[in-house]
């Protein structure tokens, strides 16, 4: 789990008034995007559908809809900035990661592949960068058969740099190989 500076925490929060740009900033694109795209949206049918000299149910259902997409994105943005910034101790967070991460590979050891990848998922939900988690998860889709997918979430690890990058390019490789 990385930690943050508090400066880029605090810029995370105040660059949440525009919903998405701090998810952006702490490197969680894909929620980053999803929200900002909800933002703009809403923000831009509140806007023009304000200004429409059309029907008055169809300016009213413009109007209700982007009013309640904007109701939507701005308190999950914030929640979720907050729980990613300040919300939980980084010790407590970090030690809770790596209970979880123990547990999937216990599962995995076992044979329990069904009981680590849904483990290994969730923990991808919180840090979609998490190293260790994509290499578990390759070598689950791989002990299955998949190849393809096996394959891609190698090549994600490898190019994180991390831990596992030796590893799993001898693992790209010897699937390539088959």
């Amino acid at each position: 789990m990385r930690t943050q500076p508090v400066g880029k925490k605090a810029l995370a929060v105040l660059l949440t008034s525009i919903p998405g740009l701090g998810h952006v900033l702490l490197d969680r694109h894909p929620i980053g995007v999803f929200l900002f795209t909800v933002f703009a949206v809403s923000a831009n049918g509140a806007l023009i559908g304000a200004r429409l000299w059309v029907n008055r149910e169809h300016q009213f259902f413009i109007l209700l809809l982007s009013t309640l997409g904007l109701l939507f994105v701005y308190p999950h943005a914030f929640i979720s900035i907050w729980r990613l910034t300040f919300g939980v101790n980084d010790e407590v967070r970090a030690e809770a990661r790596a209970d979880r991460l123990k547990q999937a590979v216990s599962h995995y050891l076992r044979g329990q592949l069904d009981d680590a990848a849904g483990i290994l998922r969730k923990l991808l939900r919180q840090d979609e960068l998490d190293v260790d988690c994509l290499f578990y998860l390759a070598m689950i889709h791989r002990d299955r058969g998949d190849r393809t997918k096996a394959t891609r979430a190698f090549r994600r690890c490898a190019a994180l740099n991390g831990k596992w990058k030796w590893e799993a390019q001898q693992e790209i490789q010897a699937l390539r190989s088959k």
